[in-house]
């Protein structure tokens, strides 16, 4: 994840490594807990810290992946 300026330079970025389950041929898999939010949270917590900005100037988050997936998440901090 990358967090940008409003010119677009640079301000921090961090990734995690994640595994993938392979539970049957053709199949993939990621626990949505443990991969997208527990991995979510620690890269947020890294950038926050390494930007030392305050939550309160971030304007918007956006994520990309390379494989069609969704994860819904209620509004708040809630979970998967």
């Amino acid at each position: 994840m990358c967090w940008f300026e409003k010119n677009g330079q640079v301000i921090a970025n961090h990734s995690v490594e994640h595994s993938l389950s392979l539970p049957k041929p053709g199949w993939a898999e990621h626990d949505p807990e443990l991969i997208w939010w527990h991995d979510f949270l620690e890269i947020v917590y890294f950038l926050l810290d390494a930007s030392r900005i305050s939550p309160d100037l971030i304007a918007a988050l956006g994520i990309s992946t390379i494989s069609p997936a969704v994860v819904a998440v209620g509004g708040g901090w809630h979970r998967p």
